[in-house]
């Protein structure tokens, strides 16, 4: 009787087992490039990050002590003796791990949206700036826990670190501007605040929010495919398909994908591209989303000959009759945007 009671609460033992996962923040996040200070702002309205269940076990996430301000501002302290000169703010608006049901499937998530500012004379200057939420197959990708509590941890010091040395933008804020500040400079955009697009070839993403369009005209096939662009003045300066962002045509635009060239539309958060994580991050696996949206993922095509590799991807092509979702195109950065 004993062992048949040990063996109904086996399963139940085991899903109600709990493990922390620690973010622990002990990479390197050294200013090299002058004294600086870090003041975090967490604006959830939950300063945990959150937890999953991952293969029947449940995961906990979060840092070595206390609040993530306490932690990151402690990191950036000990790492950074030198006082003064600038003053870095980094903006935590989502920082949280948990599970999302699909078809037959309990992925694991992490939503992230960060961004570092430069404060000046009591004013706001946008400096660098991270959003998405990244799935991850259970099915698929292994270690996820371990995976996502490291990435917590370069996701942070890659925002940070890239601030050190970054630009700010021209475009003052107040203190009550920093939660919706996204849409007031994404308002300023010259192609957001266009009433129409101007027809032409656009190279990168900051050319086209500017508006900024190259001498080139669109070249296409026989069966209407893109691929290249080309000077009118000088045919022999041209630009390969694969290096062009987008163009607009009779005031539509259309985005450099590896489907091809496909609708750019707008709405009110921003330009998007009906698409799927698959189709922009086909041969990837579910780690890629990560690392890609980290550093650049692929926008603006694929260079050289991993095009056709990609098209006769099995995962690629089945993506295409999986359901698509709003992709937004982030202003700051270029990057690859996935919202709920």
């Amino acid at each position: 009787m004993k062992k048949t009671l040990f063996l109904i609460l086996l399963p139940i033992f085991f899903a109600a087992q709990k493990s922390v996962k620690e973010i622990k923040l002990d990479v390197p996040i050294r200013d090299y490039y002058g004294a600086s200070t870090l003041k975090v702002i967490d604006e959830r309205k939950d300063s945990n990050i959150g937890s999953l269940v991952y293969k029947g076990k449940t995961y906990s996430f979060g840092f070595p002590k206390g609040t993530a301000t306490e932690n990151i501002e402690d990191w950036f302290s000990k790492q950074n003796k030198k006082k003064g000169g600038r003053e870095l703010i980094l903006l935590i608006q989502d920082l949280n791990v948990y599970n999302s049901l699909g078809v037959n499937t309990n992925y694991c998530k992490l939503k992230v949206k960060l961004t570092t500012f430069l404060k000046q004379d009591s004013k706001y200057y946008a400096l660098k700036r991270y959003e998405d939420i990244l799935t991850f197959n259970p099915k698929e990708a292994s270690g996820i826990p371990t995976t996502l509590s490291k990435g917590i941890e370069k996701i942070l010091q890659h925002i940070i670190s890239k601030s050190f040395k970054e630009e700010p933008s021209q475009i003052a804020l107040a203190e009550n501007e920093l939660s919706g500040y996204y849409n007031i400079l994404l308002e300023k955009q010259n192609a957001f605040a266009a009433k129409s697009l101007k027809n032409g070839v656009y190279g990168d993403f900051e050319k086209f929010y500017s508006q900024d369009v190259l001498r080139y005209r669109i070249v296409k096939d026989e069966k209407g495919n893109v691929v290249k662009a080309e000077n009118p003045d000088n045919l022999e300066e041209k630009l390969r398909a694969p290096k062009i962002f987008a163009y607009v045509e009779n005031g539509i635009a259309y985005h450099n994908t590896l489907e091809g060239f496909i609708p750019l539309n707008k709405n009110d958060g921003g330009f998007y591209i009906d698409s799927n994580r698959d189709l922009i991050y086909p041969s990837s696996g579910n780690t890629f989303g990560l690392v890609g949206a980290l550093f650049g993922g692929i926008v603006g095509g694929v260079i050289g000959g991993t095009i056709d590799a990609i098209k006769a991807n099995s995962k690629f092509n089945k993506a295409k009759t999986e359901k698509r979702e709003k992709v937004y195109i982030d202003f700051m950065n270029g990057q690859y945007i996935f919202r709920d």
